[in-house]
């Protein structure tokens, strides 16, 4: 908790200053003898790095549903709907009704990437019944299920699936 409450103060920051708190938490489960996949799914205790995306993708998530602060919305901009008529490739990029605006069109700032604007690219891929959710709190309890999924599917990267600094054509959800 002490860690997690300054999540959007350090969210932008580089992988190798996280890497410093991440650590915390590794070096907790190797002296309990835990290993990551065994603390995801016996004590639902995903990585740091995980938490603090899934934690960030529910600030993008309260913003859409119009419960967080109002200046969030200037960030967060739904997408435009679409016409009737689609091809399959808009279809397919299309994944649910509440696709957002990309902000990293805009600009190739490795640090937009690295900020919860990223995180608009993953939660555009989600999957259409995660962002149904009609709470915060069941969004998020759906994403730790999908994680739970992939590992239980025997993704390599499932501790990668909601990072958006991996570059979008190679993201797990694609």
């Amino acid at each position: 908790g002490y860690v997690e409450y300054r999540t959007p103060a350090l969210y932008h920051a580089t992988c190798t200053t996280l890497q410093q708190l991440n650590k915390v938490q590794d070096r907790l489960l190797r002296l309990a003898g835990v290993a990551d996949l065994e603390a995801l799914m016996h004590f639902n205790l995903a990585s740091l790095a995980t938490r603090r995306d899934v934690a960030m993708l529910g600030l993008i998530h309260r913003t859409v549903l119009g419960k967080g602060p109002e200046h969030f919305q200037m960030f967060f901009v739904k997408a435009p709907q679409r016409g009737a008529y689609q091809t399959r490739l808009q279809e397919r990029q299309q994944r649910h009704g509440r696709q957002l605006v990309d902000p990293r069109g805009r600009t190739h700032l490795n640090c937009v990437r690295r900020s919860a604007l990223g995180l608009v690219a993953v939660y555009n891929l989600l999957p259409a019944h995660v962002v149904r959710a009609e709470t915060v709190k069941e969004f998020q309890t759906q994403l730790q299920e999908l994680l739970k999924a992939r590992a239980r599917e025997g993704c390599e990267d499932w501790s990668e699936t909601f990072s958006p600094r991996i570059p979008l054509y190679r993201h797990p959800l694609r």
